[in-house]
This record gives C-alpha cells, sequence and structure tokens, in this order.
C-alpha cells in the first residue's frame, strides 16, 4: 500500500497524467475506507485524501493554463489578421469573442475577465474593445458616435475638434 501511495503522490505531468493519478489514488482510498482490510486505515484515509487534494489542485492548474494558453493564442491571431472579431453580450452583461468569454459590459464600462495577467490581459482587452466597437456604437446617440470612434482609434475623447482630457 505504502509503495503505490507513494508513486502516485507526484504533482509534475500534464493533464492526462494527473487525472491518472487521481484514479488511482481514489482506488487506495476506496480501500483504505474498506473495514477490515488496513491495519492502520485512519493514516491511509488522510494520507490518500491530502493527495488527492494536492492531485486535483494540480490538475485544476493545469486546465487553466491550457485555457489561458489557448484563448489568448486565438485572439491574439485574430488580431493579427486584422479580422472582425465576433463578439457576444448575455443579457446580464458577459462578453464573449469568437467564443470566448473575456469580461463583463455594464453601459460603457468593460470589466476583464479575472486572472488575465500580464500580455493575456492586454489581449484579451484589445480583442474586447475591437470586438465591442459596434455594440458601443449602437449604445450611443448620435453626437456620442463620433467621440466614441475617435475613443476606440487613439484614446482620446473630443469634442469640437479639440481632445478632453
Amino acid at each position: 500500500m505504502a509503495e503505490q501511495v507513494r508513486r502516485a503522490d507526484r504533482t509534475d505531468g500534464e493533464i492526462d497524467t494527473l487525472s491518472a493519478r487521481i484514479s488511482q489514488i481514489r482506488t487506495w482510498t476506496y480501500v483504505s475506507n474498506r473495514p477490515g482490510w488496513l491495519a492502520d486505515p485512519t493514516h491511509w484515509q488522510e494520507k490518500t485524501r491530502e493527495i488527492e487534494d494536492r492531485l486535483s489542485d494540480a490538475l485544476h492548474e493545469r486546465l487553466t493554463k491550457r485555457f489561458v494558453d489557448r484563448r489568448t493564442s486565438v485572439l491574439m491571431r485574430r488580431l493579427r489578421e486584422n479580422a472582425m472579431l465576433e463578439a457576444e453580450i448575455s443579457v446580464n452583461g458577459d462578453v464573449f469573442v469568437e467564443g470566448h468569454h473575456v469580461g463583463q459590459l455594464a453601459g460603457f464600462r468593460f470589466t476583464p475577465v479575472a486572472g488575465a495577467e500580464g500580455p493575456d490581459a492586454k489581449a484579451v482587452q484589445a480583442a474586447a474593445y475591437k470586438a465591442l466597437a459596434l455594440e458601443f456604437e449602437a449604445r450611443a446617440p448620435g453626437s456620442m458616435r463620433r467621440a466614441i470612434a475617435t475613443l476606440l482609434s487613439d484614446r482620446t475623447v473630443s469634442s469640437a475638434g479639440s481632445a478632453i482630457r
């Protein structure tokens, strides 16, 4: 039992490897919970539970990283292609660009999804603003549309030809 549990107690590897280790440790958790199968079942129940928690945390980290990497690469590729990005806004303001949840829109205020940092956050924000340009225009009254177009193109708002800071 000790050797089998020790083999599963590693958090390195990819998603498939971690999933297999979680399966293995769950088998040993089952064994530790069977009455009369082990001399010290409480020790093994605690040990296997700790290992499963660590493996689950590592798996969650790998899955999150894979999702964020995939989302960023898709959005960056579409930005480089200078393609019109497909944006969807749910009734509660969730913003999806190219099928990826990128943040929340309340009025004209866009809040990027939590967790993206550095270049990832910049890519998500750039993709969102590009995709939301039409939505901002549609929400604005006529006189505001020109200001929004200027804001989206050079990040300044102008009135009567003068920049407002």
